[in-house]
């Protein structure tokens, strides 16, 4: 019974060490890249590291197939209806990290496969008498409505 204690602590020992070793390992030279910014906003010097990181970004998955093939739309308007808070779309590039990926995202989607995005954003009170009286109506404008499950109908 002493005997498989002792191996049971030796062993948690021996886990606890290596999972210390990946922690340290991991951690990388953090200090000396901030000393390096810091220094380059002290003489003005701009790193580049937001134009670095979009091309890497970019060239990261440039290889990676996503098996969606080659299809042309033929500029198809593909409509959204969505609630005023729930946007899927960014019209413009602000210098927001998210807005600016869903932008950029978007933009690359409709050049690929040639169509374009509409979305129709209503009021979070009013999607769900305004997506019933549409379907109840037969109406066929929307492609896609994002409405929440309670208000559904």
């Amino acid at each position: 019974m002493f005997k498989l204690k002792r191996i049971l602590c030796v062993l948690i020992m021996i886990s606890v060490l290596i999972t210390a070793l990946f922690v340290i390992s991991c951690g990388g030279d953090s200090d000396s890249k901030k000393t390096e910014d810091k220094n380059n906003q002290a003489t003005g010097e701009d790193s580049g590291q937001d134009e670095d990181s979009e091309q890497i970004a970019d060239s990261k998955y440039s290889g990676v197939k996503d098996n969606l093939g080659e299809h042309n739309l033929n500029n198809y308007t593909f409509t959204i209806l969505a609630r005023e808070t729930w946007r899927l779309d960014a019209e413009d590039q602000v210098g927001e990290v998210l807005n600016d990926t869903i932008f950029r995202r978007n933009r690359n989607v409709e050049e690929r496969f040639n169509f374009k995005f509409k979305e129709i954003l209503v009021d979070t009170y009013d999607v769900a008498p305004f997506t019933k009286t549409a379907l109840m109506a037969g109406d066929r404008t929307y492609d896609i409505m994002l409405i929440r499950g309670p208000t559904a109908f």
